[in-house]
């Protein structure tokens, strides 16, 4: 009856994880899209997108031939549907990545469910480390997006997996005589998997290293023990042969990376000088410069807060508290050997006390190197998610907590500790915090491709296709950096950008512009001047200079409610009669910038009751109007606290 209840558990969080996928709008941070879904859309279409400084072709820190892996359901989705003569909408454009990254991350419960110490209660143990595993936020939030952390985490749990067939060859001795010779070919297979696995890891993240280190580390000590000899030089000459056995497979797959990598960046599969992006970026984190243009952390922010956030406050106690016990148990156990009274354990218990020490290895080691790095985010530690669940797992639910002597009471502590901070936190990041950006995009994207009914972009309006002057400028301000492939309709290679029925307006982002100098921005380009998303404000003005008429242009800005205020202000001081400021068009939530909570509070104490607070935790859509613009536009905007309409 217990494994049944565990069973239906896992099943309904497994469920959870899907609706989290593909229902939570929560934008966590921009290398979300960027470093994924725009810099593949820029491959496959003609549309103008933003390419980041990762993938400048000159120098590119970031290998699509390893996006294009396991981002592959979202390359065949965008050409299915250009052979169907369609665009597909950013909604399914998300869909496919979502779901992509959902099934990704049950890589993470099949290894923890092959992982779980063998007993007479396997099951029903196996279940328990599937519900801790999948109640965590980082699995639920984190491991459902495309960060390329929730790839080099599945690739490190296949890693820990093969390293547990080497542990168990390690002890095969024990169980019964397995021949030297089948040994070592068992050897070489595991060996060939993992160097594959680390190449791929490593052209995902060159961090990848560090995660796979105790892993690479316990693999080839094993190697060597099965190459003993008689003397030293036979010993190293059949070690150095076994290594060579091995090699292969890290060449082909490095091979692979750099010959795709050059083809999608300069065209040709071999190129001088030879591209290896992983080393590019490195070297790009090894400039101080660099790194502060990201952000610089002080280097015990991973050990202090980051890992708390990620692996759980509750996880990171029990692992201080492991770590002392385990002080205190070597000499006990050095105590007893003095006496003779060490205890012998069976080689399933021996297996398992290795692959913890690998646990904690992998958990501690990959920690402790990059926090040399100045440059520290809670996600870049999110493959030491499933080394660390197993241990808290075992603690919680296996035999250890007896020999730890974990009372009930701490372990119920712990437990609800731990499941408290994985909802909280789960709710924040899958769908509160900066949730009303995607839904804003997806709205925009069925506006311009004429698949919504849209009010604030009617076909017979003044920007309609009828007009070849019309023209739309969409502002950003004040939000997460918005991917453009959420917004532009996809047009195949070859295509021209703008034909047909599909429009493409202006995409600018301001990102933390000062309300004051956006107010100037807007008066002086008060119309729409270009249709390319990329060219700089000297090429529109130019542009607008040769004769662009104006008089249909619109310009739609995009900002959270709280900061609407400050700009309608700051217009207002600019010392012009205006017949209208800003009207709002549509309004997209929920909205929660944990940097900004105080303004939030303050627009919403302006108007008691919910709805003020739905207003000021939103995203608005509004429509920038000078005199002559206000004189044309014969609609009445629906009313708004935060944004005001002035007559």
């Amino acid at each position: 009856m217990a494994e049944r209840a565990w069973k239906a558990c896992y099943g309904v969080l497994l469920v959870l994880r899907l609706l989290c996928a593909i229902t939570g709008t929560g934008y966590i941070h921009p290398d979300e899209w960027f470093q994924s879904g725009e810099a593949i859309a820029g491959i496959h279409s003609s549309t103008s997108l933003l390419r980041t400084w990762e993938f400048d072709a000159a120098s590119p820190s970031r290998s699509l031939a390893s996006l294009h892996l396991f981002q592959f359901p979202l390359v065949a989705w965008v050409h299915l549907n250009y052979r169907f003569g369609v665009s597909a909408s950013s909604y399914s454009l998300f869909l496919a990545q979502r779901a992509t990254s959902f099934f990704t991350s049950l890589t993470l419960d099949f290894v923890a469910a092959r992982l779980v110490a063998p007993s007479t209660r396997q099951r029903l143990q196996t279940y328990k480390t599937l519900c801790i595993l999948g109640s965590s936020h980082a699995v639920l939030s984190l491991c459902t997006r495309p960060f390329s952390n929730g790839a080099e985490a599945a690739l490190l749990a296949l890693c820990l997996l093969l390293t547990r067939a080497v542990v168990d060859l390690s002890h095969a001795e024990s169980r019964a005589y397995v021949p030297v010779w089948v040994a070592r070919q068992r050897w070489i297979r595991y060996c060939s998997a993992l160097f594959g696995l680390g190449a791929a890891g490593l052209f995902v993240r060159f961090t990848f290293v560090a995660f796979a280190l105790p892993c690479a580390a316990y693999v080839a000590v094993a190697g060597t023990r099965l190459c003993r000899r008689q003397s030293i030089l036979s010993t190293a000459a059949l070690y150095a042969y076994l290594l060579l056995e091995t090699l292969p497979s890290f060449v082909f797959v490095v091979l692979l990376h750099i010959c795709t990598d050059s083809m999608l960046y300069r065209g040709k599969w071999f190129s001088s000088p030879l591209l290896l992006a992983p080393l590019n970026l490195l070297r790009y984190n090894l400039d101080p410069t660099n790194l502060a243009e990201h952000g610089t952390h002080p280097r015990w922010l991973h050990v202090v807060v980051n890992a708390p956030i990620v692996l759980g406050a509750s996880v990171w106690l029990y692992g201080a508290l492991k770590i002392s016990l385990w002080a205190v148990g070597r000499k006990v156990e050095r105590r007893k050997k003095v006496k003779g009274k060490a205890k012998e354990i069976d080689v399933d218990a021996a297996v398992q006390l290795t692959m913890r020490k690998i646990y904690l290895a992998t958990v501690l080691v990959p920690i402790a190197l990059l926090s040399v790095q100045p440059h520290q985010e809670p996600r870049f530690l999110l493959p030491t998610v499933l080394p660390s669940t197993l241990l808290f797992a075992e603690a919680c639910f296996g035999e250890a907590h007896r020999r730890m002597q974990m009372g009930r009471r701490t372990r119920r502590l712990l437990l609800s500790l731990y499941l408290l901070q994985h909802a909280v936190l789960t709710i924040l990041f899958s769908f509160l915090h900066h949730g009303a950006v995607l839904p804003t995009l997806f709205n925009i994207n069925n506006a311009l491709s004429g698949r919504g009914s849209a009010g604030w972009l009617p076909s017979s309006d003044h920007t309609g296709p009828a007009s070849p002057t019309a023209s739309l400028h969409i502002i950003f301000w004040r939000t997460f950096m918005p991917p453009r492939h959420l917004i532009l309709p996809l047009q195949p290679r070859g295509s021209s950008q703008g034909g047909g029925q599909t429009r493409y307006p202006t995409i600018t982002d301001h990102g933390s512009m000062p309300a004051r100098t956006l107010a100037a921005w807007l008066r002086s380009t008060s119309r729409t001047l270009s249709f390319s998303p990329n060219q700089s404000r000297e090429e529109l003005e130019a542009e607008d200079d040769n004769g662009r008429d104006i008089a249909h242009s619109r310009q739609l800005v995009v900002a959270p409610a709280w900061a609407l205020a400050d700009l309608e202000r700051s217009l207002d001081m600019g010392g012009e009669q205006r017949e209208t400021n800003l009207v709002r068009l549509a309004a997209f939530g929920p909205q929660v910038d944990l940097d900004h909570l105080p303004e939030v509070t303050t627009v919403w104490r302006r108007e008691a009751g919910w709805a003020s607070l739905k207003d000021a935790a939103s995203i608005q859509l509004v429509e920038f109007l000078d005199v002559k613009q206000a004189a044309s536009v014969r609609r009445e905007p629906p009313p708004l606290a935060s944004v005001h309409t002035q007559s």
